[in-house]
């Protein structure tokens, strides 16, 4: 799928058990993105999930508008071109416009779409979305021709390859150490099955009592993670309270939001219709609420229209926002 046709953000699920992964993606993934009906696929890199999605609609049109016989399984273009860094920030070339990353612990922390290379001013409006200071120059764009595997791919297949070239090492070292249990002194062997059945009378003389805090762990172990996940999804400050800060940020009788979008718990995206809209200005005003950092605003479709993004921080014990 192009890479312009696609949105993209990352989700920390860290304090998400991972048997529940899945459903955290498909909710919150239903409230980010910014189509009515759309597509979803998610790469993860430890704890954190790497998210494309696009508009239903587009998967089934050929490149003349033709109706196409849908693929079965479709991809971002992203994962075909370029590599994974630990860090560092690029310009690559799409099959049509550019596409900016910043890369943080081999994680795609933020993704940018352009027709066509971006000015130092847009560069730097990404690399400020993303909680980067300014750059003073763009890097150079880079050109990669579409691999024949994704880059999210190529660690596990390297594993196999070194599997395959050293599979004659592989198996002499088994043979190795299965010899080598073979010939464990009888005495040994002995002594360790009589204290294993020590061991196991000793559990059974107690299983009631033991079969009882085990339960005990189990449901508070799952009491925990179900807290956890709920504690996970609260954002660090109230809906109303977001909504007074955000009404205070706007200048008065000159701003009316238009829509109000929450990715995640953490991240705020809001549209504001003003008369002459100044960018750098609100972005100033953000950034001093003790609300708000991390602050990106863009002008819209229309003059006078702005979309602000901001990341939602927890406020201080004992202080208020402004």
């Amino acid at each position: 799928m192009a890479r312009g046709l696609c949105a993209y953000t990352v989700l920390d699920a860290t304090s998400v058990p991972e048997r529940k992964r899945r459903g955290f993606v498909a909710i919150t993934a239903s409230r980010w993105v910014p189509f009515p009906d759309f597509e979803l696929h998610a790469e993860w890199a430890g704890d954190r999930a790497m998210l494309w999605a696009w508009p239903r609609s587009v998967r089934d049109a050929g490149p003349d508008g033709e109706l196409v016989v849908n693929p079965r399984r479709i991809l971002p273009e992203s994962l075909f071109r370029g590599v994974p860094l630990a860090e560092g920030e690029v310009l690559v070339a799409m099959d049509r416009g550019i596409e900016g990353r910043i890369w943080r612990g081999f994680v795609l922390l933020a993704s940018e779409w352009w027709e066509s290379p971006p000015s130092l001013e847009e560069w730097n409006w990404f690399r400020r979305g993303a909680g980067l200071a300014p750059a003073g120059q763009l890097p150079l764009v880079e050109a990669w021709a579409i691999a024949e595997h994704p880059w999210s791919g190529k660690r596990s297949r390297a594993v196999s390859d070194m599997a395959v070239q050293y599979r004659k090492h592989l198996v002499a070292v088994v043979v190795g150490l299965l010899a080598a249990a073979l010939f464990v002194p009888l005495g040994a062997t002995a002594k360790l099955w009589l204290a294993t059945r020590q061991v196991e009378q000793e559990i059974a003389d107690q299983g009631g009592n033991l079969g009882r805090i085990l339960d005990a762990r189990e449901a508070a172990g799952r009491d925990l993670d179900t807290i956890n996940s709920l504690l996970g999804l609260r954002p660090p400050a109230p809906q109303l309270r977001l909504m007074a800060a955000v009404a205070q940020l706007i200048p008065s009788g000159s701003g009316q939001v238009l829509e109000w979008r929450m990715s995640d718990a953490s991240n705020l995206e809001v549209d504001v219709k003003m008369a002459q809209p100044d960018p750098a200005a609100l972005a100033r005003a953000w950034e001093a609420s003790e609300l708000f950092d991390a602050v990106n605003v863009e002008l819209g479709r229309n003059q006078d229209e702005v979309r602000i993004k901001a990341r939602i921080v927890r406020p201080a014990p004992g202080r208020t926002t402004r």
